[in-house]
């Protein structure tokens, strides 16, 4: 892989930066670490984001040059990004951080990783690390998934509702759909769904769009008369039920 660059001097003489970016290479264990970047095939920066991530929030004092470079008023202080805490001596990695350590001063480098961030992160994408900036992105801080913490560090996988953002949480049960009492009319609007999923069970014997109007109108026969109307004005009337396909 090569980045090329080009950027402007004062005297207009333009100046181009061309670098071999070597593919990161895969492990060969069988540590959930090694297991997560084969899996998700992460790029350089994505596994020096997520090694700031599990420094910061295991291993904070691994991150100690970066308080003395805070502390001694270092220029790099700047440029490395970062949120540094006077009172508690203590330094957070920032993206700018992942993106100083690989890219330094090259701003060739800078924008070929950089670029790879805004793009999408894999970690991102599946809740390992989170962003919760509301400014520029490279200034948020890197928080690692605590689920995804004790994952490195145990084993244990983590569940569907690992991430912060999932809207709910994941139980487990030897309970059927048979075992859960449910008041009458509420058994009533949930038969449309039932119907659905037993036609998908099945195999759909009709196009695809037929049987999903089938399904809604059935479901538009248990709401309130103003809300079936609302139902009826975008549905055709169905006379074959969907349960007898």
């Amino acid at each position: 892989m090569k980045c090329d660059a080009g950027f402007v001097l004062e005297d207009d003489t333009e100046v181009h930066v061309a670098h071999d970016v070597p593919e990161p290479s895969k492990f060969d264990d069988e540590s959930p670490y090694s297991v997560t970047i084969n899996t998700l095939r992460l790029t350089a920066v994505d596994r020096v984001t997520l090694a700031l991530g599990i420094a910061s929030s295991h291993y904070p004092s691994i991150l100690k040059t970066f308080v003395q470079i805070e502390e001694s008023s270092n220029a790099f202080a700047i440029e490395a990004g970062g949120e540094y805490n006077k009172v508690s001596r203590s330094f957070k990695p920032t993206f700018q951080t992942a993106l100083f350590l690989l890219a330094g001063k090259d701003l060739s480098l800078w924008s070929h990783y950089s670029s790879q961030l805004i793009n999408g992160s894999v970690l991102l994408q599946n809740d390992i690390i989170y962003n919760r900036s509301s400014t520029e992105f490279i200034h948020g801080k890197i928080e690692l998934d605590t689920a995804y913490l004790n994952y490195f560090l145990s084993g244990q996988k983590p569940q569907l509702d690992h991430g912060s953002y999932f809207p709910g949480k994941l139980y487990r049960s030897d309970l059927t759909m048979d075992d859960i009492i449910l008041e009458e009319n509420v058994r009533e609007q949930i038969k449309p769904i039932g119907y659905y999923i037993k036609a998908l069970e099945n195999g759909f014997s009709r196009p695809v769009i037929t049987v999903l109007n089938q399904a809604l109108w059935l479901y538009s026969m248990g709401l309130r008369e103003p809300e079936k109307q609302c139902w009826q004005e975008f549905l055709p009337i169905r006379t074959v039920s969907i349960c007898t396909m």
